[in-house]
């Protein structure tokens, strides 16, 4: 817990935006998680994914090259990251940190006592509890700020607003990964993507509740405007 509020004196956030640098290709990738982030880790880094890591063990051993600011050394660097539909991205991390209890490397980030109590005292529900569904998910998560929201569902736009202030940057849409993948290969050389996991091959949304989609616009209104998404 002190590391989270340490942070969030620090930052303004307790989860704030991180820079992966790799000098080998003058590139920088801004984290934007469930957006294919781990395979794009992976191509950054290919020596750490070649060490057959969990995907949480893989994510820590990649500390050392993460920034909470722009590195002076990357200023002409090609800074980019990826985002995706607001409610598909948000159904994407119910799946991942809430439905799936079990997890190879341990318990979800948000089974924490912090991001319980969040929750808890914020969202009015358990997030540990069997069955939470998605529609009562989204309502807590509406309430939660982004200044104390874990990377998983919080605002994409604070993402590509850290890339765009970047003299030289890239905005791809997990709906078009291979597309503009190639586009960033092209100006960095970076190798192709391997599908990491279920995140990379993952399309639009499926069914939600009308008043779901009503929630979810309204928490995420700015990012739906910034990243250009519409429901329809």
């Amino acid at each position: 817990m002190l590391d989270y509020l340490a942070q969030l004196v620090r930052h303004g956030r307790i989860d704030p935006v991180e820079y992966y640098v790799s000098d080998r290709h003058r590139a920088v990738y801004v984290e934007n998680a469930k957006v294919a982030c781990t395979a794009i880790k992976a191509a950054m880094f290919p020596d750490a994914a070649a060490k057959g890591l969990s995907q949480t063990a893989f994510h820590e051993a990649l500390r050392g090259h993460a920034h909470h600011r722009l590195p002076t050394i990357a200023y002409n660097y090609l800074v980019f990251t990826f985002v995706r539909h607001p409610e598909a991205r948000l159904q994407s991390c119910y799946r991942d940190k809430v439905q799936r209890n079990a997890h190879e490397d341990g318990p979800s980030i948000l089974h924490r006592r912090f991001h319980r109590g969040l929750f808890a005292t914020l969202g009015g529900v358990d997030i540990r509890a069997d069955g939470l569904p998605f529609e009562r998910f989204a309502e807590a998560v509406a309430r939660i700020p982004d200044r104390v929201s874990d990377r998983h569902f919080a605002s994409q736009s604070r993402a590509v607003e850290a890339v765009q202030r970047a003299e030289n940057s890239f905005v791809g849409q997990l709906e078009t990964l291979r597309r503009d993948w190639a586009e960033i290969q092209a100006m960095t050389g970076l190798p192709d993507l391997a599908i990491a996991n279920r995140s990379a091959a993952e399309g639009g949304t499926t069914a939600t509740s009308p008043v779901a989609r009503s929630v979810i616009a309204r928490r995420y209104a700015r990012d739906f405007k910034v990243l250009g998404y519409a429901y329809e």
